[in-house]
């Protein structure tokens, strides 16, 4: 038990440092009420908003393989994409509420092992 404990303790030295910096990134999380945020919405490489022509459609060559290439439907895959996205947590769950859930199963486990305070400041979050 002695062992697990120094275990622990060495463990829980690290804890502090990586807390201090996961509360940083926390911070600068804007999720509005339903946990979306504009940069939840950049576009990826299955949006074709950089797709654009660039000649007005009367000048294009027909076999302007550019221009056809903005022409193309969606496909399979993309529409597979768009529906993942629309399940995905990190769209769904605001974080706050995903760190709470995590650290409300940790702290019956290592509440006991870590100073008052840290263990305070992480509530507070």
């Amino acid at each position: 038990m002695d062992s697990i404990r120094a275990v622990s303790s060495v463990l829980l030295s690290f804890v502090k440092p990586v807390v201090d910096l996961g509360i940083t990134f926390i911070e600068e999380i804007r999720e509005d009420a339903n946990g979306d945020m504009k940069a939840y919405h950049k576009s990826s490489s299955y949006d074709d908003d950089e797709l654009k022509a660039i000649e007005p459609q009367s000048d294009v060559e027909e076999d302007n393989e550019y221009y056809l290439e903005t022409l193309v439907p969606p496909n399979a895959e993309r529409e597979r994409y768009t529906a993942l996205l629309k399940q995905d947590p990190v769209r769904n769950i605001p974080i706050r509420d995903f760190i709470r859930n995590i650290m409300g199963a940790i702290f019956p486990i290592i509440g006991n092992l870590l100073d008052s305070n840290d263990l305070e400041e992480l509530q507070r979050l």
